[in-house]
């Protein structure tokens, strides 16, 4: 991509430019903000470094590049986390500083920035690029500061301290001295006192000298000390340049590519093989036996979570066929309407799942999808491809709930993580509970997958983005209540499922479910849902389930119920013929799975799943035997995944009707006050692997107050 830099003279921003050269995007032009009162040195700007401003012009013929610069008065008007447009705001003079840029050079598509830490400032920048339709890039984005400024200082940054405002650094003292010099002491003081290595925390800020790139390096002349604060403990002063000049580098290579052999760079994994993607597709002959939801609109709501489930419009015919993108507006119309109804509205929804009948129809649903839930703090979200009716084209689960929640939503190209390539968040949190959106084996510099990789590498490389996901969430690895992984070669179930049990244990419930494709043409998907035991708000509200359970993860099996020649029901032991169940719960959310294989007969399946959900209720009476007299379990939703065979020779309507009915008659007790919605999705399995899954996920509810298991 073509690429402006937004430089303050200091080590990050520059450091970054290399970055993007090494990545191999074209850096085409600086830009810069400076204080509107020339003789101002350190405005009290939330967002922008101001000391050193005076050489900033330099850089311009230093990298041969031209360089936009705009005053600022340096003032916030809105210091929450998130911004939304506010006049006379500072980030608005970073608006009209990159509209004009983009005005007169329209081939600028990104925006490289050196963030490293402060969500604040990456927040107001991607505001603006979206506004501007520019890409976010911040390479140094929650990277580990002392192995940075290492690198910085190892690909040859040169750059001096030029304020100071910490505990164990002194203007009279370090002022002036650069960078290699300090290091030691920096590390030293993050040893001693917690302080940022980088300078994040605004205990120093630099001015660069010299860099790879640069073709003159600037020579400070004559600098004026000046002490702002002669505090004992924490003084505070800066470096005023008073006289400077260029002189030309005697080294003669090509910059570019020199560039590309002094900044080290997140590897893509080796290829191994021709990779295979997506599925195959199916025929109209199949199609029309496929999935087709009873109802167009369900709902359910327990005391603080609202489950939404919509399918767009069936048709009688091909011909009667609907625009996707249409279809999609209509389900949000719907969507909206049912929020209205149940007293929320669009910013409550905190998870969305689609499914598609086709992965070619993404980017027009997205581009509907993203019109409805904007660019600020959308809901996390997963969405794959499956073997929908022929007629639908579209459908959506939603769920919702009111209350406070922290949003991660990062949207800067790093090497940290994969931004957010949609109109999505990658979690939700609120209370206990996070909600971690579809990560795909996408490659965080790049944002690609790469070809090439056999089904453990791509794996790895999801549960590795995973990982760096959560670091920046209020959760870890002991905290994973689910993982939903998709993917689309049902033969690699048992290779992932090793994989993610060997990364994480196995405290945790696990649904791995073939799908026809996933987005980008990934052939993993992983969807996680993570309870912590410290609530990720910080602050409780009304709308808030007082966790009831530490977590629990009980695994098992007992005998399959199948049918003999005369259609008679038995059981049977063999280790081929066993539903594995899962029961995971924690605070207040309860996640039932179990997985056996195909059973073709309408009988035998009602008798499977009444068998299933007698067994969950008697483990769940069993587990909350010391509250359950207390509690209402809240059913949210039901899923089953059943292979198209089924299908054949039951149509869906009996399937449904089944899986309700049963419900009902288990869970009209007590217990629950919540009639559920029942979600059924046929699987394209292969031949020799044919598994049925059933899901039922529950809240627990108090109805008095009780003691903790």
């Amino acid at each position: 991509m073509k690429v402006v830099a937004l430089i303050s003279g200091g080590k990050d921003s520059f450091y970054s430019l290399c970055k993007c050269i090494a990545y191999g995007h074209e850096v085409v032009a600086l830009a810069n903000l400076f204080p509107e009162d020339s003789t101002v040195q350190d405005a009290d700007s939330y967002m922008y470094q101001t000391v050193g401003h005076e050489i900033v012009q330099a850089y311009a013929r230093a990298l041969l590049l031209p360089v936009f610069r705009r005053p600022t008065k340096g003032k916030a008007v809105l210091t929450t986390l998130g911004y939304s447009r506010q006049p006379y705001d500072e980030v608005e003079d970073l608006y009209q500083l990159l509209l004009q840029v983009k005005q007169e050079m329209p081939q600028v598509e990104a925006v490289c920035t050196g963030a490293i830490l402060s969500d604040y400032q990456r927040n107001r920048v991607e505001h603006v690029c979206c506004r501007l339709q520019l890409t976010s890039i911040a390479y140094l984005w929650k990277r580990n500061q002392k192995q940075l400024l290492q690198e910085m200082l190892q690909a040859g940054i040169d750059a001096i301290v030029v304020k100071v405002a910490t505990m164990g650094l002194y203007p009279r003292k370090h002022l002036g001295k650069h960078l290699i010099e300090l290091a030691p002491l920096l590390i030293e003081l993050e040893s001693n006192y917690g302080s940022h290595v980088c300078g994040e925390g605004g205990e120093f800020e630099s001015l660069v000298l010299d860099c790879p790139l640069f073709y003159y390096r600037l020579v400070v002349d004559e600098a004026e000390t000046i002490v702002v604060s002669d505090d004992r403990f924490a003084p505070i002063g800066y470096l005023r340049i008073k006289k400077y000049h260029l002189e030309e580098k005697s080294l003669h290579v090509n910059r570019m590519h020199w560039i590309k052999t002094l900044v080290p760079i997140k590897s893509m994994p080796a290829q191994t093989k021709q990779r295979e993607t997506g599925r195959k597709k199916v025929s109209q002959n199949d199609i029309s036996l496929m999935y087709l939801c009873k109802s167009r609109w369900c709902t359910s709501k327990t005391s603080n979570i609202s489950y939404f489930l919509c399918c767009s419009r069936a048709a009688s015919t091909t011909e009667d066929k609907k625009n996707v993108s249409e279809e999609m507006k209509n389900i949000l119309d719907d969507l909206e309407q049912s929020l209205k109804e149940c007293s929320l509205t669009r910013k409550d929804i905190f998870y969305c799942q689609l499914y598609l009948s086709d992965m070619s129809d993404f980017v027009s649903v997205n581009k509907v999808y993203a019109s409805y839930f904007g660019t600020e703090e959308p809901p996390a979200r997963a969405c794959v491809e499956v073997s929908l009716c022929y007629h639908q084209l579209v459908v959506l689960e939603a769920f919702a709930r009111k209350g406070p929640r922290k949003v991660l939503h990062v949207q800067s190209i790093s090497e940290w993580a994969p931004p957010c390539i949609g109109p999505y968040s990658q979690a939700h949190c609120f209370q206990h509970v996070v909600y971690i959106s579809g990560i795909l084996a996408l490659h965080p510099p790049t944002v690609t997958i790469v070809p090439g990789l056999n089904i453990e590498q791509e794996t790895m490389l999801c549960i590795e983005n995973v990982n760096h996901t959560m670091e920046a969430l209020p959760c870890g690895w002991e905290d994973i209540l689910f993982i939903y992984c998709y993917i689309t070669q049902p033969q690699d179930a048992q290779r992932v499922a090793t994989l993610l049990y060997n990364t994480y244990g196995k405290q945790f419930g696990l649904c791995i479910v073939p799908v026809r494709n996933l987005p980008r043409n990934g052939c993993v998907e992983l969807q996680l849902i993570c309870v912590s035991s410290n609530d990720s708000t910080g602050n409780s509200s009304q709308y808030d389930a007082r966790p009831i359970c530490s977590k629990q993860v009980v695994q098992g099996e007992f005998p399959m119920l199948v049918a003999d020649d005369n259609k008679n029901i038995c059981s049977l032991s063999e280790d081929n013929f066993q539903v594995k169940w899962q029961m995971c719960i924690s605070g207040s959310i309860i996640v039932l799975h179990a997985t056996w294989k195909q059973v073709p007969l309408l009988d035998s399946f009602k008798k499977q799943i009444k068998a299933i959900f007698h067994q969950w209720i008697s483990l769940c009476e069993k587990r909350l035997d010391r509250v359950g007299a207390h509690v209402a379990w809240n059913p949210i939703v039901c899923k089953s995944w059943l292979p198209k065979d089924l299908f054949y020779e039951n149509n869906n309507y009996s399937l449904q009707e089944i899986t309700e009915e049963i419900l009902v008659k288990v869970l009209s007790n007590e217990h629950s006050m919540n009639r559920t919605p029942v979600f059924i999705i046929p699987l394209e399995e292969d031949e020799q692997v044919r598994t049925c899954h059933l899901q039922l996920i529950l809240q627990l509810d108090e109805k008095v107050n009780t003691s903790r298991l």
